[in-house]
């Protein structure tokens, strides 16, 4: 991204990638600002910078994506493919095992 501005918005990044058909720059950006916090608690999974570049390659010109070109992190009880799911807090009193809800309907439905 061009510019010394320290803080980047949602905005800039989108403008970045709509403008070069690439969400690389931005990604690089973000990873960098990752990188100047340096808080190893801010994030329990972070996926390797060369692996979310190769992704953001795969996708360039793909500027109809709602999300192309911003960065963004995913909270702690959302399943993403390729990351690994944390366990509960030592100090939950709950250990139950992980099973996704249903939406309304599906039984209904056929669907489980």
């Amino acid at each position: 991204m061009k510019g010394a501005r320290s803080m980047l918005t949602l905005a800039d990044y989108r403008a970045e990638a709509l403008a070069t058909g690439s969400a690389e720059a931005g990604l690089r950006a973000a990873y960098a600002k990752l990188r100047d916090w340096n808080d190893p608690a801010l994030l329990i999974a972070l996926r390797p910078e060369a692996a979310a570049i190769a992704a953001a390659r795969a996708l360039a010109g793909r500027t109809d994506l709602p999300l192309f070109g911003v960065p963004f992190f995913v909270k702690d009880n959302i399943d993403v493919a390729g990351l690994r799911r944390p366990p509960p807090a030592p100090s939950s009193p709950i250990r139950l095992p992980y099973r996704p809800l249903p939406l309304p309907g599906w039984k209904r439905r056929g669907r489980l």
